[in-house]
């Protein structure tokens, strides 16, 4: 199958739907598909050109205030050399907007899927993009129209719906976890770094600090919880998680957080490309106990995919799309959205029986196992024929 990738969030930028555009064209190449991923080059900033990609990457210039245009020229050159036979756009605004154009112009099925804050709102922080009125028209246009939907969570699911999308155009695909790379042998080492007995509990976020990852709450969990009897400490791990310092020592919790802060990137040698998670990442998480996610909103985050492909226990609050595998005391905790009480509740839990943590995570290593980019790229083959073969049926009515 020749597969149209389209992204305006493609690597070199990093961040989670660069990797997702990532991982889905690497893992289909692998299965035999044609995948070539269209995108723009920057247009005020050099790029990375040494990357080498197993798959095929087309950057065309960018026309300023034309950015569609230049999708649609580029998408015209693509289907006359390769003939393509459906679109997955990641991100129903911009690239599902091009998207539905494509599949109107060229008669080519066009799938798209909802990412974080490109369909998902929280109004107390002004989050989201469709709070933004014209990308709102925009997005329910684009939902209309499309062929098919790819929601990673129900919560995308149900805005997808609300939005006005068919129902029976819904297809559930996870965000993955290179499942089979989360390795490492230096748990104890790492914990030895950080003052970490193998008896302690030692809890991980791995985060952006921003008011809406929540990391905040956690700050105020950990102040509820410092006289438990329990030793325990918490890895924090991710850009500007720095700044909590300072909140941290005004608090005088200091001797309970380590903050790793950012991670410089590790690249492949081969390939130039960036590698997400990092060894170090990884290292660290499997040197854990307990991830949390004290997000305020989300879908489907690589992070909590990563900890459970590492074997962890986790604790993530109800407001995210992890939440649909987290099954409350059995691998994990699901906390109430925006408290602090909450979190403390459930890192509480792990303190009162630290053997517990070792359970969960055990379950979670099994439940990982679907994560596996190999195993979403079976789904979305899944779903990119059953699109084809209704857009046929539809197209000889």
């Amino acid at each position: 199958m020749n597969i149209l990738l389209l992204t305006d969030h493609f690597l070199p930028n990093i961040g989670g739907g660069e990797f997702i555009a990532h991982y889905w064209a690497d893992a289909l190449t692998r299965k035999g598909h044609k995948v070539i991923v269209p995108t723009l080059r920057p247009a005020f900033r050099s790029y990375n050109e040494t990357m080498v990609f197993p798959y095929e990457v087309h950057r065309a210039p960018f026309i300023p205030f034309q950015p569609t245009l230049s999708s649609l020229l580029q998408f015209y050159r693509i289907h006359r050399k390769h003939k393509i036979d459906i679109i997955h756009a990641n991100f129903l605004y911009r690239a599902g907007y091009v998207g539905v154009k494509l599949q109107e112009i060229f008669k080519v099925p066009c799938v798209a899927s909802g990412q974080g804050a490109d369909i998902l709102i929280y109004e107390p922080l002004h989050y989201g993009n469709l709070l933004d009125l014209k990308i709102l028209e925009k997005t329910k246009h684009v939902v209309k129209l499309l062929s098919g939907f790819i929601y990673n969570c129900q919560k995308v699911r149900t805005r997808f719906l609300e939005l006005g999308g068919q129902e029976e155009i819904t297809h559930h695909v996870y965000n993955g976890s290179p499942y089979k790379d989360i390795r490492s042998d230096r748990r104890i080492t790492i914990r030895r770094e950080l003052g970490v007995n193998e008896n302690d509990i030692l809890f991980v976020a791995v985060s952006r600090n921003s008011k809406i990852k929540g990391l905040h709450l956690l700050i105020d969990a950990v102040e509820k919880l410092k006289h438990h009897p329990q030793p325990f400490k918490v890895l924090l791990i991710g850009p500007h998680t720095e700044q909590l310092n300072e909140p941290i020592c005004r608090r005088g919790l200091s001797s309970f957080f380590h903050i790793e802060g950012e991670v410089p990137f590790e690249i492949d040698k081969k390939t130039n490309i960036p590698k997400m998670p990092t060894q170090h990442i990884v290292d660290n998480l499997c040197a854990s106990d307990v991830f949390i996610s004290p997000a305020l909103s989300g879908t489907f985050e690589l992070s909590a995919s990563d900890a459970m492909s590492a074997g962890l226990a986790v604790i993530v609050s109800d407001n995210i799309g992890n939440r649909d595998v987290v099954y409350n005391g059995d691998n994990g905790f699901v906390t109430e959205n925006n408290n602090s009480d909450s979190i403390a509740s459930a890192m509480g839990n792990f303190l009162d029986n630290p053997l517990l943590a070792q359970v969960m995570g055990k379950k979670n290593k099994e439940i990982a196992k679907q994560f596996d980019w190999d195993t979403i790229a079976e789904k979305l083959e899944a779903v990119y024929e059953k699109t084809v073969q209704r857009w046929n049926k539809l197209r000889l009515k």
